[in-house]
This record gives C-alpha cells, structure tokens and sequence, in this order.
C-alpha cells in the first residue's frame, strides 16, 4: 500500500468538517483517508444511549481507538487531524506519538459544553501536538490542560455552499427564522426567545426536541443550500 501522508477522523456527511477536510486534501492532491467517526457509536442502543447520557462515552471508544491506530500504522500517514470530540483515547493518541506521528485536533465545538464535555477527551488532549480552536475563549482552558492551542477560524467551501436559483416560496417560508444545525443550551435561549414573540421558526437537525423546539430532522448540504435560496426572493 502506498502511504498516505493524512488520516483525518471525522464524520463522513456530506456538511461534516471531517468531510469536508478530506475534500480539501483531494482538491489540493494530498493522498489521505477519511476514518468515520460514526463507527465508535455502533452497539446495542440502550447501552449507547445510556454511556453517552451519563458519561459522554462514546460506546466502541477502545476499539475505534485501537482501529484508528491500526489504519494510521498501515497507511504510514504521517499527519492525523481528528475534529472535534473525536473519540480517540489517550492511550491511542500515545502510541501514534511513539510512531512519531503529529496528531492535531481542530476543536469545531466547545468541549466545555456540557453537551461535549467529557473526562476521556480531557485526558487526550495534552497527547495531541496542537489543538486549533474556532473559539478564542477556549484557547486559554486548553493551555491549562497542557495543550498547545491557537485560533483557526471555520473556512468556507464553495463546492459544498454556493449561491442557488431563488425558488419559489410560500408565504409562511418567506416569515420563518432558518437555522440548520444541532441544538445546545446556548441556542435554545435564542430561539425560545423568538417563538415567545411569535417569530415562526424552521430548525434543521438535532436535539432539539430535547429542549422543547420542533424540528424537520438532519439536511444535506443540497438542501440546505435549498431552503436558503428560498429565503432569497424579492431580496
């Protein structure tokens, strides 16, 4: 097998940022492999359910640590950026550091967050050679964990994000607040606020039925892209 020179471990959809660094690397012809993240959540659905609400464990957190060692090893990546709360342990991150390879994490959500926050990616941290943040705030809590941390703001893919044809709308899409995107505690205070002043509201993603808001499930990129143009007539 030929090496490669990146592994990133992200998830695969198509709107993720693990997808969209791998499409970065095919653009820019650096050989590499996506490893999906989704693989650390397969098993028995109450068990998953119960380690993630009460510990944020992801349930195959060992085996998909020792998976992405495995798959690093083999390929001969020299460079591993995983995104976010990527579940990957200490003990993997260790053994990829011995194989002198330069683990990164791009923190593309607040591990302090109690949605995220999770004693297993605490412990990681200090074994990654560099953590780059889009938020500011954190660059200070992670320094303090032993991290060495700088700001990469989000980038923009015009492959992925372009501007549609305006579409035709209805009346009640012309009105609504458009948002794509998981639901947290912060967020929730927004748009409770809105639905309060009777501002009606399209929510895309998840959890936020958790919070008491309804929401017409995950999009795609195309649709996402879809519903904005929407949003553009008679603009």
């Amino acid at each position: 097998m030929d090496p490669c020179l990146l592994s990133i471990v992200g998830n695969k959809r198509d709107s993720h940022i693990g997808n969209q660094l791998s499409l970065a690397a095919e653009t820019l012809k650096i050989k590499h492999e996506l490893i999906d993240t989704n693989n650390a959540f397969i098993g028995n659905k109450i068990l998953r359910k119960v380690l993630w609400k009460m510990f944020k464990i992801p349930i195959n957190l060992k085996t998909f640590s020792k998976t992405v060692v495995e798959r690093v090893t083999n390929n001969k990546s020299q460079i591993l950026i995983t995104t976010g709360t990527a579940p990957l342990n200490f003990f993997g991150l260790k053994r990829l550091s011995e194989k002198k390879v330069i683990s990164i994490n791009y923190s593309t959500d607040d591990p302090w967050n109690t949605a995220h926050r999770a004693h297993w990616f605490f412990k990681a941290i200090k074994e990654y050679d560099k953590i780059f943040s889009t938020r500011k705030a954190n660059l200070e809590q992670f320094t303090k964990l032993g991290a060495e941390a700088a700001y990469l703001p989000f980038g923009y893919n015009p492959m992925t994000y372009y501007i549609n044809e305006p579409c035709v709308n209805t009346a009640e899409e012309a009105q609504a607040v458009f948002f794509a995107g998981a639901c947290d505690h912060d967020r929730k205070g927004i748009f409770k606020h809105l639905l309060y002043h009777k501002i009606p509201l399209s929510l895309w993603g998840g959890f936020w039925e958790k919070y008491g808001l309804e929401s017409g499930g995950l999009l795609d990129s195309a649709n996402i892209r879809a519903k904005t143009a929407r949003r553009m007539v008679d603009r």
